[in-house]
């Protein structure tokens, strides 16, 4: 009895809830529906904004038809370095991404429109619009390439490339429901979000980054052996084997902690060949590890870091 009096109740509270979840849901939407008809703009003046846009980002492509794609060359033109050639791109297109696709949402919820031509003009006008922050994203997508080309991977070169393609994926979506169901931008949005993280993990990024950087070297010979020693247990095996590409190199470079403290470069305890870099960064590692084992509990435990700790046990030896 006590058991069929708590499903009662608890069914009672149930509907109870739901009916006031609908009440309130369609209060809601009245009031939402409302809001364009008394704060919108006519479809004559939102056009004339979505056009004057338009041109006036086909006025900058066209200008800056080199800077945006002269990759290599335009560097040496205009007296870029590398990293101000790639950090403005990204983040002006950031800007203009973000501003864009919130201007054209913001428009159409206010934008009223009477009939399926100007339904159609609006979403061309749109469209074009977005065509021309793809093509800005293309553009700044080239030039985080051509950085990493020169200088290798780093945690935040990968986060741009990871961002910027799910960017283009949020983008092409939008432009797939302005045409088609409006309503699901938002969830598209979520869903791009949460493919950003799923694709992060699925890449391993500490892992990813030391094997491109191994594979770098060796077609190129350079490597940063300090950025290496700043990554996570993840990518202790690639760690182990750029000690074994590096040993016997000779040529030294300023060790990790020197790094930190430019007034210590004049010392020459502070250069070290990048094997003897990768080896004290490995010893430390084991080091501290054996003397402090609690990440060996059960409620620490990382598979990584436990076969890290055995490949830095099997170096040491």
């Amino acid at each position: 009895m006590l058991l069929a009096g708590w499903l009662f109740t608890g069914g009672l509270v149930l509907a109870l809830a739901r009916r006031q979840a609908k009440e309130d849901a369609s209060w809601l939407s009245g009031v939402v529906q409302q809001i364009p008809r008394r704060v919108g703009f006519g479809f004559t003046e939102t056009a004339v904004i979505l056009t004057l846009i338009n041109l006036l980002f086909l006025a900058f492509v066209a200008i800056q038809f080199t800077y945006l794609f002269g990759g290599r060359e335009n560097i040496h033109i205009e007296g870029f370095t590398y990293a101000e050639y790639a950090r403005r791109g990204f983040f002006e297109l950031l800007v203009v991404a973000i501003l864009s696709v919130g201007l054209i949402v913001g428009l159409n919820w206010i934008t009223r429109r009477s009939s399926k031509r100007q339904i159609k003009l609006f979403n061309g006008l749109s469209s074009l619009t977005v065509a021309f922050v793809l093509m800005m994203m293309l553009s700044a997508f080239r030039r985080m390439a051509l950085y990493e080309a020169v200088y290798g991977y780093t945690f935040l070169r990968l986060i741009v490339y990871v961002f910027m393609a799910w960017l283009g994926v949020a983008l092409v979506w939008f432009l797939i429901t302005l045409w088609r169901r409006p309503d699901r931008f938002a969830m598209g949005v979520l869903l791009t979000a949460v493919g950003c993280l799923i694709t992060l993990n699925l890449l391993n990024p500490d892992a990813f980054i030391a094997r491109q950087n191994l594979a770098r070297y060796e077609a190129t010979g350079d490597l940063d052996a300090a950025y290496l020693t700043t990554l996570s247990h993840d990518a202790a095996p690639y760690l182990s084997q750029a000690m074994g590409l590096t040993r016997g190199k000779t040529e030294t470079f300023l060790t990790p902690a020197c790094t930190r403290s430019y007034w210590l470069e004049e010392n020459p305890d502070c250069y070290a060949t990048q094997y003897d870099i990768l080896r004290a960064e490995v010893d430390g590692r084991y080091q501290t590890m054996s003397a402090n084992p609690s990440w060996r509990k059960w409620q620490s435990f990382n598979w990584a870091r436990w076969q890290a700790y055995k490949l830095y046990e099997e170096i040491g030896d």
